[in-house]
């Protein structure tokens, strides 16, 4: 199991909904495309884009930020984490990744997570 697949699992545990989130960086590289560099599968840490208003959502309505506290708190040790959150305005996403759905190695054992992984440039 790599990092990420560990840190998103356990995420996924402590969700109390179903919630979409959309990767970003190289945990998401790693995740969604089979031919991304192995380097990327020893990133420490999960990165994501959130929609407009999706932060907001999230408080409101899930248990979300308490369960990215659980995570972080649970894997310190390891010096895994799970908290680089950007808006959609902070990130250049390609138009025709907005979202894309699919299914990959991510979805193995993560039941309440969708993930969305764009087609980034920097």
């Amino acid at each position: 199991m790599t990092n990420a697949q560990r840190i998103l699992m356990l995420l996924d545990a402590q969700l109390t909904s179903r919630i979409d989130l959309t990767l970003y960086g190289r945990a998401a590289l790693h995740l969604g495309f089979p031919s991304a560099p192995e380097e990327h599968a020893l990133s420490r840490d999960v990165d994501a884009v959130l929609w407009l208003g999706q932060a907001e959502e999230l408080s409101e309505k899930t248990n979300f930020w308490n369960a990215i506290e659980h995570v972080n708190q649970e894997l310190a040790d390891q010096e895994l984490y799970i908290s680089h959150f950007f808006t959609e305005s902070q990130v250049i996403l390609l138009p025709l990744a907005c979202p894309s759905k699919r299914a990959s190695e991510f979805d193995k054992g993560i039941t309440g997570l969708t993930q969305a992984s764009p087609v980034t440039r920097a």
